[in-house]
């Protein structure tokens, strides 16, 4: 019998194995590469998640006193619910409301 290091028809066997496998990995990674890039293209195609209409411009921000005079809601009343809403704020020991987030909040109250 003829050692291994010895047999070539053997080592040329192993080699083109070897060559066979390394190819068969190619065609899978091409596989896996065209099927990102569909993926890629579809999401190119989908529309953008912006919003439908422009955001609003930002307002001034109001002092929480003149705000509930015009509403005619307590300063209590509007730190309780506009505090968790985001539209009403303390600033260096001064509350103030984003008029547009009151008014918003204002009309869903009345609704």
């Amino acid at each position: 019998m003829t050692a291994p290091r010895h047999d070539a028809a053997g080592l040329f066997a192993r080699i083109r194995a070897g060559q066979a496998e390394i190819s068969a990995l190619d065609a899978r990674r091409a596989q896996r590469a065209a099927e990102v890039n569909r993926w890629i293209n579809q999401l190119a195609r989908l529309p953008e998640d912006g919003p439908e209409m422009p955001p609003l411009p930002a307002s001034a921000p109001l002092p929480i006193k003149a705000a509930a005079r015009q509403c005619q809601k307590s300063v209590d009343t509007l730190r309780r619910h506009g505090k968790p809403g985001g539209w009403a704020w303390k600033t260096g020991g001064l509350w103030c409301v984003d008029p547009v987030g009151l008014d918003a909040w204002v009309r869903g109250r009345g609704a």
